[in-house]
């Protein structure tokens, strides 16, 4: 994997599963697996929407590489996956009570508390 491109740093994080369900194809996406990559993605987006704001984006280096380095050393990762997997026992494909817990989730694990604590 080439480390130097952003979106592919993403696309690694991405999981294509049939978690649950063995008589599912190869590629159907689990409501766990696209819930963990969109609430990835938000704090990632969102740490890089802070440094940018706040100045404090390295110079001449595209941020993104940047927060997913800061994503994978902080360790929240375990923090997240329990955080969703969770969310989505709790509520399934009941959006309207799935995507306010996600949200909760990225509001409480933002990396930018880091940065402002």
């Amino acid at each position: 994997m080439d480390d130097s491109h952003p979106f592919l740093l993403l696309q690694h994080q991405a999981k294509i599963t049939t978690e649950g369900n063995p008589n599912a194809s190869s590629l159907e996406v689990t409501t766990l697996s696209i819930a963990e990559h969109g609430v990835y993605c938000l704090l990632i987006f969102e740490y890089c929407y802070f440094l940018l704001q706040n100045g404090q984006a390295p110079m001449n280096k595209d941020v993104i590489p940047v927060a997913i380095h800061e994503y994978k050393s902080s360790c929240i990762e375990v923090t997240i996956h329990q955080a969703v997997k969770s969310a989505v026992q709790q509520h399934g494909h009941h959006l309207e009570h799935l995507c306010p817990t996600l949200l909760e989730i990225v509001l409480e694990n933002r990396l930018s508390h880091k940065l402002v604590l």
